[in-house]
């Protein structure tokens, strides 16, 4: 079983164009693929399941596993950056992510342990997914400013497309990693699951982190290849 997100007509030449640029600079320097920082944000229920806005994980475990949770759940945000180099963060959110808390996140938590990881800012993009609190002119604003132009996502200086999570790897492949591991056995409590899931990302390696990044680019070559299709 594998899910794939449903695209829309006008997606096919975002996606293929898209792609086609970053491929291109692959090109240019094989370091770029160790550049990018890809971000995202998920939102993990304490009931046993994992929801994101747009899923594409088929668990290496029991792609078939459910659980019976009750009808309200406790949910925690958390809010992570990957790279060849490793993972950044996580980062628990307690707020609604609007553009002054996702501003907060990035200024507080992903820039210092950037810059202990890489020692500037200097050379490295950073992607982002379309939600609302990303696309605001402010939230735009500063990270071209921040990254000077190095920035990938709606708006931005390369164009990302909607509705890919299987080209981004939070999507592809973290969320789902954690949760295959984390639910095992299930956290009681909010603190049990913060602690599941910050031992999850730690157990994950740099070399690992490496050929997901790599794996984005491939992913990147078969979306073209097939006009923008997944």
């Amino acid at each position: 079983m594998q899910r794939r997100q449903e695209l829309l007509e006008k997606d096919f030449t975002l996606r293929k164009s898209a792609c086609q640029e970053l491929l291109n600079k692959q090109r240019e320097s094989r370091s770029f693929e160790n550049r990018i920082i890809w971000t995202d944000q998920c939102s993990f229920e304490l009931g046993g399941s994992v929801n994101t806005h747009n899923c594409y994980y088929q668990s290496k475990i029991n792609p078939h596993y459910y659980f019976d949770v009750p009808h309200l759940r406790a949910k925690q945000m958390v809010w992570c950056g990957i790279c060849s180099k490793g993972i950044f963060g996580p980062y628990f959110v307690d707020d609604i992510v609007d553009q002054d808390v996702y501003k907060k996140i990035i200024c507080d938590k992903l820039l210092p342990d950037l810059h202990i990881q890489f020692g500037s800012l200097r050379n490295l993009y950073f992607q982002q997914d379309g939600a609302p609190s990303h696309t605001a002119n402010q939230s735009k604003d500063f990270l071209e400013e921040l990254f000077e132009n190095r920035t990938i996502g709606k708006g931005l200086a390369y164009q990302w497309p909607p509705r890919s999570p299987d080209l981004t790897p939070p999507d592809f492949w973290l969320w789902g990693s954690v949760k295959d591991i984390i639910y095992y056995p299930r956290p009681s409590n909010i603190f049990e699951l913060r602690h599941a899931i910050s031992g999850a990302i730690k157990s994950i390696s740099e070399a690992t982190c490496k050929n997901v990044c790599r794996a984005a680019f491939t992913r990147m070559q078969t979306c073209v290849d097939l006009e923008g299709g997944n």
